[in-house]
């Protein structure tokens, strides 16, 4: 019962006294009790397997080398005042040949079937049809942009096959611009999988040139020097010649060692 409850049933039997008296004389009543069962002590006596306590808590650890929260699960028998402690994972990780090809959530709940649909997203490119009736994407909660586009592409022939494959590109692209693509495209008032995939493609960074590495045999022993003042030194040396119908040009060059 509430110290407001003890207050309102006080008032019903004729107290007219304030609230905080109750509280202070509810508060001292209350130390003195304590005091009185802290220096009382029963013995308890328990058979084997009787009685045990039990509780939850969550622990940071380091597994190989990694910090980590893990639960862990504490038990102590009232017999024999054994301890136990056991660690569950939070978060379960698959692996085949040092890859990861799963990893979810731990639940520690019963009967229930837990299902994350971006793992089934490799089958889905095999079996698009699945996508409107399989169990993992019954509930799927996609982000708004999307779910709109999935209900338009909805009234296509194939538009399960077309879903996917704007899915799929989550997987490269990331689910942040998959989505702003699908925003563009709703915005633009057409949408396939092209061209939310074509929005994808502009909206990438282009690409870094790639690095060519010159062979020795193609390096250039005396690399061109841009300096045209190597022309009017030739000038100089050979002169420049007044008769029109000659070629003085090409005559110096001619004679010239080198340009």
């Amino acid at each position: 019962m509430t110290l407001v409850r003890i207050f309102e049933e006080l008032q019903g039997l004729g107290y007219r006294g304030g609230y905080d008296a109750v509280r202070r004389y509810t508060k001292a009543w209350r130390r003195e009790r304590s005091a009185v069962a802290a220096a009382v002590y029963v013995p308890l006596s328990f058979d084997p397997g009787e009685a045990y306590q039990f509780d939850w808590s969550h622990e940071i650890v380091i597994i190989d080398g990694v910090v980590t929260t893990a639960k862990v699960a504490h038990m102590r028998l009232c017999h024999s005042r054994m301890f136990y402690v056991r660690a569950y994972a939070t978060r379960i990780v698959i692996r085949q040949d040092g890859e990861i090809v799963a990893e979810h959530a731990r639940r520690f709940g019963r009967e229930q079937t837990i299902y994350d649909p971006w793992h089934y997203l490799p089958v889905l490119a095999r079996k698009p049809g699945a996508l409107r009736n399989g169990a993992p994407f019954k509930d799927w909660a996609l982000p708004p942009a999307i779910e709109r586009v999935r209900r338009r592409l909805g009234h296509h022939g194939d538009g399960d096959r077309q879903m996917v494959g704007i899915l799929a590109a989550a997987v490269t692209d990331g689910f942040e611009e998959v989505e702003a693509a699908c925003a563009e495209a709703l915005a633009g008032g057409t949408i396939s999988r092209d061209i939310v995939l074509n929005i994808l493609t502009r909206r990438r960074p282009p690409p870094a040139p790639a690095n060519i590495v010159t062979p020795e045999a193609l390096r250039l022993r005396h690399e061109p020097i841009a300096d045209c003042g190597r022309y009017d030194s030739l000038r100089r040396s050979y002169g420049t010649p007044r008769d029109t119908g000659h070629d003085g040009s090409a005559e110096a060059c001619r004679h010239a060692p080198c340009l």
